[in-house]
Protein backbone atom coordinates (compact mmCIF):
# COMPACT_ATOMS: atom_id res chain seq x y z
CA UNK A 1 0.00 0.00 0.00
CA UNK A 2 1.09 3.18 -0.48
CA UNK A 3 1.41 6.13 1.44
CA UNK A 4 -0.81 8.82 0.97
CA UNK A 5 0.77 12.11 -0.86
CA UNK A 6 0.22 14.94 1.08
CA UNK A 7 0.17 18.39 -0.46
CA UNK A 8 1.17 21.28 0.90
CA UNK A 9 -1.48 23.66 1.67
CA UNK A 10 -0.69 27.55 1.50
CA UNK A 11 -2.67 30.64 2.50
CA UNK A 12 -2.65 33.76 0.35
CA UNK A 13 -3.87 36.66 1.68
CA UNK A 14 -4.11 39.96 -0.11
CA UNK A 15 -6.79 43.13 0.27
CA UNK A 16 -6.92 42.96 -3.40
CA UNK A 17 -8.77 40.42 -5.24
CA UNK A 18 -7.05 39.86 -8.67
CA UNK A 19 -3.53 39.71 -6.61
CA UNK A 20 -5.19 36.53 -4.82
CA UNK A 21 -6.72 34.77 -7.82
CA UNK A 22 -3.30 35.32 -9.43
CA UNK A 23 -1.19 34.31 -6.77
CA UNK A 24 -3.29 31.19 -5.82
CA UNK A 25 -3.73 30.51 -9.25
CA UNK A 26 0.33 30.15 -9.75
CA UNK A 27 0.40 28.17 -6.72
CA UNK A 28 -1.91 25.38 -7.92
CA UNK A 29 -0.94 25.38 -11.07
CA UNK A 30 2.50 24.49 -9.31
CA UNK A 31 0.70 21.65 -7.43
CA UNK A 32 0.08 23.75 -4.09
CA UNK A 33 -3.49 23.70 -2.58
CA UNK A 34 -4.50 26.98 -1.29
CA UNK A 35 -6.86 29.04 0.28
CA UNK A 36 -7.49 32.60 0.18
CA UNK A 37 -8.06 35.44 2.84
CA UNK A 38 -8.80 39.26 2.04
CA UNK A 39 -7.36 40.56 5.26
CA UNK A 40 -4.60 39.69 8.02
CA UNK A 41 -7.96 39.05 10.94
CA UNK A 42 -9.43 36.55 8.34
CA UNK A 43 -5.74 35.30 7.50
CA UNK A 44 -5.49 34.13 11.01
CA UNK A 45 -8.65 33.01 12.25
CA UNK A 46 -7.80 30.48 9.40
CA UNK A 47 -4.55 29.45 10.29
CA UNK A 48 -5.88 28.86 14.29
CA UNK A 49 -8.38 26.48 12.42
CA UNK A 50 -6.83 24.72 9.54
CA UNK A 51 -3.27 23.54 9.05
CA UNK A 52 -1.29 25.19 6.54
CA UNK A 53 2.39 25.23 5.40
CA UNK A 54 3.30 28.24 4.50
CA UNK A 55 1.69 32.10 4.34
CA UNK A 56 2.09 34.66 1.11
CA UNK A 57 0.96 37.48 2.56
CA UNK A 58 0.59 41.52 1.12
CA UNK A 59 2.07 43.98 3.23
CA UNK A 60 -0.79 46.61 2.89
CA UNK A 61 -3.75 45.50 3.71
CA UNK A 62 -6.96 47.07 5.66
CA UNK A 63 -7.48 45.71 9.39
CA UNK A 64 -4.20 44.11 10.07
CA UNK A 65 -1.71 44.53 7.75
CA UNK A 66 0.78 42.01 6.43
CA UNK A 67 3.43 43.27 9.21
CA UNK A 68 0.58 42.38 11.77
CA UNK A 69 -0.19 39.21 10.85
CA UNK A 70 3.31 38.39 10.82
CA UNK A 71 3.88 39.55 14.11
CA UNK A 72 0.82 37.75 15.63
CA UNK A 73 1.93 34.31 13.13
CA UNK A 74 5.53 34.75 15.07
CA UNK A 75 3.77 34.94 18.41
CA UNK A 76 1.54 31.85 17.92
CA UNK A 77 3.13 29.67 15.21
CA UNK A 78 6.89 30.24 14.95
CA UNK A 79 7.08 27.21 12.56
CA UNK A 80 5.18 28.20 9.89
CA UNK A 81 7.10 30.31 6.67
CA UNK A 82 5.27 33.46 5.45
CA UNK A 83 6.62 35.25 2.63
CA UNK A 84 5.34 38.83 2.12
CA UNK A 85 5.05 40.42 -0.96
CA UNK A 86 4.45 43.55 -2.14
CA UNK A 87 3.56 43.57 -5.91
CA UNK A 88 0.67 44.57 -7.05
CA UNK A 89 -0.89 43.00 -10.51
CA UNK A 90 -2.22 46.29 -11.93
CA UNK A 91 1.25 47.88 -10.56
CA UNK A 92 3.19 44.92 -12.94
CA UNK A 93 0.61 45.84 -16.09
CA UNK A 94 1.05 50.01 -15.36
CA UNK A 95 5.23 49.00 -15.40
CA UNK A 96 4.66 46.80 -18.19
CA UNK A 97 2.81 49.19 -20.61
CA UNK A 98 5.49 52.13 -20.58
Amino acid sequence: MKPAIRTNRILVVDDDAMNRKVVARTLEHAGFATKRASDGEEALAWIITEHFDAVVTDVNMPRMNGLELLHAIRSRFPWLPVKRSRTSIKQCKTEHNK
